[in-house]
């Protein structure tokens, strides 16, 4: 029986969705911390670049996602640094 790979993947990020959303909810007047998306993208990209070479998986859900939360997180808290550098 093959695993659903893509389940699991649409599992992981709703839970990971979830989870920023209720953390979020308690800090609704504070900044959002951009370094986490650039954490979760990285954890992301190393369980879906394993799930692809070592366990020869076809899809790069993780992999994708992995690499959308680095960009997103990595260029929003670098926008974020150089803007409050010039102040």
């Amino acid at each position: 029986m093959e695993i659903p790979w893509i389940l699991i993947s649409i599992l992981i990020m709703v839970i990971v969705l979830a989870v920023i959303y209720w953390k979020r909810r308690d800090l609704v007047k504070k900044e959002i911390d951009y370094k986490h998306y650039l954490r979760i993208g990285i954890v992301f990209l190393a369980f879906g670049l394993f799930f692809e070479v070592y366990l020869n998986n076809d899809y790069s859900t993780m992999t994708t996602l992995g690499v959308i939360f680095i960009l997103a997180g990595g260029l929003r808290y670098f926008l974020d640094k150089n803007k409050k550098k010039k102040k």
